[in-house]
């Protein structure tokens, strides 16, 4: 089996919730994980679990992040905050020095082309600094992220979610988890809200168009407080507990 982690800004702290609650009760289903994928924010988090980096610093590092975030006029939009220089600093503090190594082949992160918008998965990185600079390309959002495109070999590239958000593995069950309503395995169910639509709004992700989704949106970008931030987190442990139920069942 495979987890696949969808972008979110800073909605990440939701996978941070699943994980969690994954490494508590369902050791069975981590133990079989071969693969870890993911976009934007879910390509980090995907890359603590493919070099097996302790979470709890990472976890205290995003909600630090976005309460620095929430102190600035526009948020990361600031000319005077660099999104980019924080992630990177947080990378290059957690990773483990051999993290490459550890993720060659388990880790694949989405990336998009720039100009071009077409997508690229890379699974395999020459060193930690390669696997950093692939990271960071696939959480670089332009202009929210600053005006300097990030380039890997050559290529310029960005956000990993403008051209497939959810990565599916070609070979065996790919788990997918998204904060975001929709078609997938482990994601809010938002039963009593006002459905508008279904749509798949880049590749593999078919979200609900709802109000919830909106706003978890915007919050992605324009991160809540660390009191909502701890709901989403609790959110994500939630459905990852009704997931191993439905799992176990089948």
């Amino acid at each position: 089996m495979n987890l696949s982690f969808a972008g979110c800004g800073f909605h990440g702290i939701y996978h941070f919730g699943v994980i969690s609650c994954l490494q508590r009760h369902g050791k069975n289903i981590m133990k079989d994980i071969r693969g870890y994928g993911g976009a934007s924010a879910g390509s980090l988090v995907a890359a603590l679990l493919a070099t097996s980096t302790p979470l709890e610093h990472d976890l205290q590092f995003s909600t630090e992040l976005a309460t620095k975030v929430r102190r600035y006029f526009l948020g990361a939009l600031n000319p005077s905050f660099n999104l980019m220089q924080h992630l990177d600093d947080g990378l290059q503090r957690f990773l483990p020095q051999d993290a490459h190594k550890r993720a060659n082949g388990k880790l694949y992160v989405s990336v998009s082309r720039f100009p071009q918008c077409e997508n690229s998965i890379v699974s395999q990185f020459a060193s930690r600094d390669d696997l950093i600079q692939v990271l960071l390309a696939s959480c670089y959002i332009p202009i929210y992220g600053g005006t300097k495109v990030p380039i890997y070999k050559g290529e310029k590239l960005f956000d990993g979610g403008f051209s497939d958000n959810l990565p599916v593995f070609e070979t065996g069950k790919t788990i997918r988890v998204s904060p975001f309503c929709g078609d997938f395995d482990i994601c809010p169910e938002d039963k009593h809200s006002y459905k508008l639509f279904t749509a798949e709004l880049v590749k593999n992700m078919n979200v609900v168009v709802n109000f919830q989704n909106m706003e978890r949106g915007f919050q992605a970008l324009f991160p809540p407080s660390k009191n909502d931030l701890q709901k989403i987190y609790k959110h994500g442990y939630n459905d990852a507990l009704k997931f191993l139920g439905i799992f176990v069942s089948k």
